[in-house]
């Protein structure tokens, strides 16, 4: 498999995989919008000079690495956690972080340089609200944070193949749209969310079917109809 074909696997396993079996603890919505917004301080506010993931911001936002494991295939290593990994090309990286205002830990996935245009580094963070009808008020944090209103919004694809079980209810998706960064929030049942940052230095360079287009993740693209 191509690293195209490799890097929308991931994306769209990843995208259509819910939280819900996870044993986050159910929180408050403004502690969960704290923690979305400390994801986008570190993930979202500035790309390095080669156009990734910039990890001394994330750090500087206040997230403490506590793992980093390069996956090749189904072989995994553990790494040290001082500097990202030197990876071969058909390898990946991914890091967790911890934040005091954060439930879960953030994960960041990272690709060999020479793939990082099909493959952009992202950045995601799992939260349970302690009650439904509350997600409206973390999306308007987001919206704070981002200085945006959501720019795509809509049921997401529910998939139907052994990769991408479909679910009884099509999670919803809200996308903002940052000068170097997309931001998506995946709403799976009004109480489940996870926000996922990513790196785009150059969005022009996206495959047209990728699963980094906004187009591809959300069909539906007005989100005030």
């Amino acid at each position: 498999m191509n690293r195209k074909g490799a890097s929308s696997l991931l994306a769209m396993t990843v995208a259509a995989c819910s939280p819900s079996g996870s044993k986050l603890p159910a929180q408050q919505p403004e502690a969960v919008g704290r923690a979305f917004v400390a994801a986008i301080d570190g993930c979202g506010s500035g790309l390095a000079a080669n156009g990734r993931m910039d990890e001394t911001r994330i750090a500087a936002a206040g997230w403490r690495i506590t793992a980093r494991t390069v996956q090749k295939n189904a072989e995994q290593r553990q790494v040290a956690l001082a500097l990202p990994a030197a990876l071969d090309p058909d390898e990946y990286e991914f890091s967790e972080w911890q934040h005091k205002d954060s439930a879960a830990r953030l994960s960041l996935v990272r690709w060999h340089d020479a793939f990082a245009a099909d493959n952009p580094d992202s950045c995601r963070l799992n939260a349970r609200l302690d009650r439904k009808g509350s997600a409206t008020s973390v999306m308007r944090a987001i919206s704070a944070r981002a200085k945006a209103a959501p720019a795509r919004q809509g049921q997401l694809p529910r998939g139907g193949d052994f990769l991408t079980p479909r679910f009884d209810k099509a999670a919803m998706g809200t996308y903002w749209q940052m000068p170097h960064h997309d931001i998506y929030l995946t709403d799976y049942d009004d109480k489940n969310l996870a926000i996922e940052i990513i790196a785009m230095q150059d969005r022009s360079k996206l495959d047209t079917y990728s699963s980094y287009r906004p187009e591809n993740r959300i069909p539906a693209k007005d989100p005030h109809p």
